[in-house]
């Protein structure tokens, strides 16, 4: 049976560490499919960032409609870059009935800008409502949220109040956090916990990595809480398995 196609709307590292690089291997490691729309080019190296080089509208614009021509099953958005590209993703993903996963990437691991101001606003704004799931790190929900998070409590907190605000399921990653590397979904039904155990490895792109496995997941019928899961656990067996600063999957079939 034909796996359905993935389209994943994010930045390109030169390195290949992150964004649509880590995004493609994560989603070779569902067996699915994955069509791919440039944002930017992020000038970085391992450990430190230069500048981001948006792609021209057109360019973008065209890509992701060439995207969109064939079947797919669901789409993660990762580096955005300026408020233009986050224009023309709501755009064209506005109105449409298939999962998506925001990957709310404000800066990289070196501290550089990936989104311009107005860029997280029109994000906040527009892409976080049509969203079928925010994936925020602890430092992004510091931000998007105007709160200090310290504890466990004061990161569930935030995330309840990012989804009463977007209405928006938000899986809140609690890698910044003392103990265990242990992740929050913040819904509707309430506050579901999704335990792992910490890698002490210096990885990049377990980010864009996690929210492309759970996209992958939701595309192949899996329901929210089972595609966390699963992306989880892939995740922990490649960083497991993996020499830093890369992650590399193994590919599963079943």
């Amino acid at each position: 049976m034909t796996k359905p196609r993935i389209i994943t709307i994010a930045g390109l590292d030169p390195t290949g560490g992150a964004g649509i690089s880590a995004d493609i291997r994560a989603a070779g490691a569902m067996g699915v499919p994955c069509g791919v729309a440039v944002t930017a080019v992020a000038l970085q190296t391992h450990r430190t960032g230069i500048s981001v080089e948006p792609t021209p509208e057109y360019v973008f614009r065209k890509s992701l409609e060439f995207c969109f021509a064939e079947p797919f099953g669901g789409v993660k958005i990762g580096m955005l870059g300026n408020r233009r590209i986050a224009e023309v993703v709501f755009e064209i993903l506005d109105g449409g009935n298939i999962p998506i996963v925001l990957d709310t990437i404000i800066a990289s691991s070196s501290g550089m800008r990936l989104i311009d101001d107005a860029g997280l606003e029109f994000m906040r704004e527009k892409l976080f409502p049509i969203s079928s799931l925010l994936t925020p790190n602890i430092p992004e929900c510091e931000k998007l949220t105007g709160k200090q998070i310290t504890t466990t409590s004061e990161a569930i907190g935030a995330g309840r109040e990012l989804f009463e605000r977007t209405g928006t399921p938000v899986l809140l990653k609690g890698g910044h956090l003392l103990g265990n590397a242990t992740d929050y979904l913040i819904d509707g039904s309430g506050v579901a916990e999704f335990s792992g155990v910490r890698v002490d490895k210096d990885f990049r792109g377990t980010g864009c990595a996690l929210s492309t496995l759970i996209t992958a997941g939701l595309a192949l019928g899996m329901p929210l809480k089972s595609a966390i899961h699963s992306a989880k656990l892939h995740l922990a067996k490649s960083m497991a398995e993996s020499t830093p600063p890369y992650l590399i999957f193994g590919t599963d079939n079943a």
